[in-house]
């Protein structure tokens, strides 16, 4: 918050004095806290300060395993980090997060009306919810933007650093199928299908641990633990990284530059004109709020043109061109998952969004075939839903040939009474045996059946909530 939540008023509460922090003083006082702090969690510590620091807007806090209570930040918990930190505000920032306005005794402005000003300084607090992500916490929170420019770095490669930890963001173009349209926008296949997966449902947890995550970007573990002298010492420890390339940041830089292109590419329009515009705002916003990481954009790595390992970088066609990309992003991914040993959890994961894209496209060709538009359509669909279950599996023996094999086939059927409301579904291009040409064969013929059915249901159900109500429906 960099020390500005309480510096306005909030309703009765006025706008408190909240300074910039000396170094000594900030020492002082983040020494009393965590005292206080220490009585209450097992694990307190703050992040790592960048070199050449010299002054504070607030004090962050990382913490883990509370000590006397089970119900972390709950209002009596709260109430009573407020009067032993004699904090004179409160406020939360979010789950897990809070924020209080603690005075700076050795702090005093005399103002014109020579009334004596009392300084305040913004304590924050961050509850991990294991050790684990205290310690991963403390990996992405210290030295400054550190792990800011090590995101930049990583983006384009798929791999980002999150709270959660270090992930990998399956690119679309492994997943089946890929859609290719004929007017040049790759965004929509042929046939109007789109994909489906959410950005979020297409990542893989890596790793949390800090060694290993440095580790996996060939960096020096002990020079992390040890620290850093000086922002020049920190931008040589970035740079040392085995995936480290300079154009990586004059492209980010750049207003035609869209290193998510080939992540969202197979995405909706819609969806990726935002997320795109979204991340372009973050870029601008972090060269503007973060000193540590437009020092480094602006002024280090120009300055580095005469050192040859941070001088050479590859070919601009790595940055502009979609395959040359995508093979850059390819590698990496595969780097990450025998490092990690995530390769049969990644494969599951491709497996299950696969399916869950063939479904979706299956339905998306049901839509289609259906010769209905809008609320008659929605109502064909419904029925398809409501009223149809699958027999019990049948055993088929297929010819092939190597031999015979079984098969387990479930056909669909149309239910004497609607499925309950809220009810999975079993998915009918994974679960039925039948093949996609089969099923839409079966829901050409029966089609008309389902949405009779489903009109007649929701008729009976609009007229009892009438009689519910004491009116006659017309």
């Amino acid at each position: 918050m960099g020390g500005s939540l309480f510096t306005a008023s909030k309703g009765s509460a006025p706008a408190l004095f909240c300074p910039r922090l000396d170094t000594p003083i900030y020492d002082a006082l983040k020494s009393r806290i965590a005292t206080i702090l220490e009585g209450h969690f097992h694990h307190v510590s703050t992040p790592y300060e960048a070199p050449e620091k010299t002054t504070h807007g607030d004090i962050d806090f990382v913490l883990a395993e509370p000590k006397h209570t089970d119900q972390p930040f709950s209002p009596d918990h709260i109430l009573q980090l407020t009067n032993q930190l004699s904090a004179v505000r409160a406020e939360s920032r979010g789950k897990g997060e809070w924020s209080f306005a603690v005075p700076v005794p050795e702090i005093t402005v005399l103002g014109s009306d020579c009334e004596i000003t009392h300084a305040f300084a913004q304590v924050d607090l961050g509850l991990c919810h294991s050790e684990e992500r205290f310690h991963w916490q403390m990996l992405t929170h210290s030295y400054g933007d550190l792990f800011q420019i090590l995101g930049v770095l990583m983006r384009p490669l798929g791999l980002t650093f999150v709270p959660d930890g270090f992930l990998a963001r399956i690119s679309p173009r492994v997943l089946a199928p890929y859609p290719v349209g004929g007017n040049g926008d790759d965004n929509v296949a042929d046939n109007g299908i789109h994909y489906t997966h959410s950005m979020a449902s297409r990542t893989l947890l890596l790793s949390r641990s800090p060694e290993a995550v440095l580790k996996f970007l060939g960096l020096d573990v002990e020079k992390w633990q040890q620290g850093f002298e000086s922002l020049d010492d920190i931008y040589r420890f970035v740079s040392s990284s085995r995936f480290f390339n300079r154009r990586t940041f004059e492209a980010a830089c750049e207003e035609s530059h869209d290193e998510v292109a080939e992540e969202q590419k197979p995405i909706r329009n819609v969806e990726k004109a935002e997320w795109t515009t979204k991340q372009k705002s973050r870029d601008k916003r972090r060269k503007r709020l973060r000193p540590m990481y437009r020092s480094f954009v602006e002024e280090w790595l120009p300055s580095q043109q005469s050192h040859p390992d941070i001088s050479t970088s590859h070919d601009r066609e790595h940055f502009t061109d979609r395959e040359a990309l995508f093979r850059r992003r390819t590698g990496a991914l595969h780097d990450a998952l025998s490092f990690f040993e995530k390769r049969d959890e990644y494969d599951r994961l491709v497996t299950n969004l696969n399916e869950i894209q063939e479904e979706a496209t299956f339905w998306t060709e049901v839509r289609q075939r259906i010769p209905l538009t809008a609320d008659r359509l929605g109502c064909a669909m419904r029925g398809l839903k409501s009223w149809v279950g699958f027999n019990i599996a049948e055993v088929i023996l297929v010819k092939q040939d190597a031999g015979t094999s079984k098969t387990l086939r479930r056909p669909p059927m149309i239910l004497s009474r609607p499925v309950k409301k809220g009810s999975k579904q079993p998915a009918w291009t994974k679960e039925t045996g039948l093949s996609r040409g089969d099923l839409l064969l079966w829901i050409d013929s029966n089609w008309q059946t389902c949405k009779k059915l489903e009109r007649e249901r929701e008729k009976r159900a609009k007229e009892a909530k009438c009689r519910e109500r004491g009116v006659k429906r017309k």
